[in-house]
């Protein structure tokens, strides 16, 4: 079966044209699977690409993962701060939790741990 987790990606630019190079840029170099579909969301200002995976085995070692890693270098290297990414792996066992963004984020994703009484 293999260690799963939960992955929630968020991508963002700062305004509407560097919104359209950025989904120009992750159609051609985002992985291409069916289950690695995103979704466009919009709020007030801000536009995103939000991709969420659900019970998924995330390794570095995996093609589709390394294209993922390739895109947050690029964008960390060579974009300067219009666009932003977040992301968030949460494994399996409850201390495995995994952040990582651009140089400038607005911390759109977020972790929250609670505890529920289910009676």
């Amino acid at each position: 079966m293999g260690y799963r987790s939960r992955v929630d990606i968020l991508f963002y630019a700062n305004d509407d044209k560097d919104h359209a190079t950025l989904k120009l840029y992750l159609e051609e170099n985002l992985p291409q699977e069916k289950f690695f579909e995103w979704e466009e969301i919009a709020r007030a200002q801000q536009k995103a690409f939000f991709i969420q995976l659900e019970d998924v085995k995330w390794y570095e070692s995996y093609p589709d993962v390394q294209k993922v890693m390739e895109v947050f270098r690029f964008i960390d290297d060579e974009v300067e701060s219009s666009w932003q990414y977040e992301f968030v792996r949460l494994g399996e066992d409850d201390n495995d939790v995994e952040v990582r963004s651009s140089n400038d984020p607005q911390w759109y994703l977020q972790v929250i741990r609670s505890v529920e009484l289910h009676f």
